[in-house]
């Protein structure tokens, strides 16, 4: 019997939280070094954090953990 697993691109919070931080990535990559180290990791932190806290909430609740 075949097992189908979970795979991350078929959970629609990933892809979502993907794209947004790559986003994010795209525009702080190209300020200058002072607001990359300063504003942009604070920036970067303010939109993964909670992205990644809801993926991991999503996971939990399909997989029953």
């Amino acid at each position: 019997m075949d097992k189908k697993y979970l795979q991350l691109n078929d959970i629609e919070a990933y892809k979502i939280a993907f794209h947004l931080s790559n986003y994010i990535w795209d525009i702080i990559g190209e300020w200058e070094w002072f607001a990359k180290k300063t504003l942009g990791s604070q920036f970067v932190n303010a939109a993964e954090d909670p992205a990644l806290r809801r993926l991991i909430k999503f996971t939990d609740e399909k997989l029953k953990l």
